[in-house]
């Protein structure tokens, strides 16, 4: 049964379907903030929000993110949805910075189908001039694991966004050794940690030692998933600098995100 909708849902995702469903609105840009945890405080503050796709269909409901940017990618959608998601949060945070206090993130997934398009820094430059979006306020997550070899071919991409100021983040990164190696080897400002880790029955020896020599690396670490209290009181107990997931805050539709902030 679900193969059968997923094959169904495969035949349905064709570039003319998604930009029938941008144009009618159907694909939309939820908002989930990224929290800065204050130790001083023993608090939190908002550090940056996260564009996270939504997709309402008339006939077929809400499509789960993860199909989409799968089936996007599978079927060589995935740059055009890119640049549109780059268009629209770009005009979504003209909205928030004139309603919102402090210097506030946009934090972006790209694939790395997307980095490897020989026209990724070009399209991203002409969409942030053309929305007057300054660089220095983009975080990107890489959502693949990069092994050794394919980081090697994106260093170039990745000296140019940092010349821009866009931070860099690995996100669903794989061992804790490929991890390592990857951000002291790459111009990466820090990683995601997945709530398995948080949850993981090894956390005291993992995440103590992945959280101390990511910090000795001048690196940030960003745990992800945090669902309950008693997760938010590990990652800070351990040291993570921000965290994010339902405990903290859901992802919000944009007029909702401004409410908040």
């Amino acid at each position: 049964m679900l193969r059968a909708l997923d094959d169904k849902l495969y035949d349905f995702i064709t570039l003319d379907r998604l930009n029938e469903a941008i144009l009618k609105n159907e694909i939309l840009l939820f908002y989930q903030p990224k929290m800065k945890i204050n130790y001083i405080n023993k608090n939190y503050e908002v550090q940056g929000i996260e564009a996270l796709i939504r997709w309402f269909d008339s006939k077929l409901g809400y499509i789960e993110p993860n199909k989409i940017i799968s089936i996007a990618k599978k079927k060589g959608i995935i740059v055009h949805l890119g640049k549109w998601i780059f268009d629209r949060a770009f005009k979504d945070m003209k909205s928030i910075k004139e309603k919102s206090n402090g210097n506030i993130k946009l934090v972006l997934n790209i694939s790395l189908e997307e980095l490897k398009n020989s026209s990724f820094i070009k399209n991203l430059i002409e969409i942030s001039l053309v929305n007057n979006f300054l660089l220095s306020n983009l975080e990107l997550d890489i959502k693949d694991n990069v092994d050794s070899k394919l980081a090697e071919s994106l260093k170039l991409v990745f000296t140019k966004l940092k010349s821009l100021g866009v931070s860099i983040v690995l996100d669903d990164y794989g061992s804790y050794h490929e991890c390592l190696e990857f951000v002291t080897n790459n111009d990466v400002d820090g990683i995601k940690l997945d709530s398995y880790i948080i949850d993981t029955s090894e956390k005291d020896t993992t995440l103590k030692m992945i959280v101390y020599n990511l910090h000795r690396l001048g690196k940030k670490v960003i745990a992800e998933g945090v669902e309950t209290k008693e997760q938010f009181e590990i990652v800070k107990y351990y040291g993570c600098d921000e965290a994010q997931g339902y405990f903290l805050c859901e992802p919000l539709k944009l007029e909702e995100i401004i409410e908040i902030l």
